[in-house]
């Protein structure tokens, strides 16, 4: 169980490829006597693990107008409006972001410059 609740969609993972590695997760959970309903656990998780925002909010939406719709069918909901696009915004790796020496004369400088008089 700890490894579903811990799955989440990777950086370059596809939506398709996220649901594949939940599906093994609950295969292995189903095999356990006494454990939580599988299905519930991992359509859960592929709510709250997807990347993209946007989408995430939309399927949480879904799920709370119709909380008994199997995983199914939020997989394929998730999968159609990521075709559509859904007006996603792709999402863009942040760019680092560098430091600069600036010498102590200077930062005084500025600073005094910025100060009220």
């Amino acid at each position: 169980m700890r490894e579903i609740c811990s799955r989440v969609q990777g950086e370059d993972e596809s939506i398709a490829d996220f649901y594949f590695a939940l599906i093994g997760l609950a295969d292995k959970l189903s095999n356990i006597p006494g454990s939580p309903n599988a299905e519930e656990a991992i359509k859960d998780q592929f709510r709250d693990g997807l990347l993209d925002g946007m989408l995430r909010r939309e399927v949480k939406r879904l799920l709370k107008e119709e909380p008994r719709t199997p995983f199914i069918t939020v997989r394929d909901w998730a999968l159609d409006m990521a075709d559509l696009e859904f007006n996603m915004p792709k999402r863009k790796r942040k760019t680092a972001t560098h430091s600069v020496e600036v010498p102590e004369s200077q930062t005084v400088s500025a600073l005094d410059n910025l100060s009220i008089r």
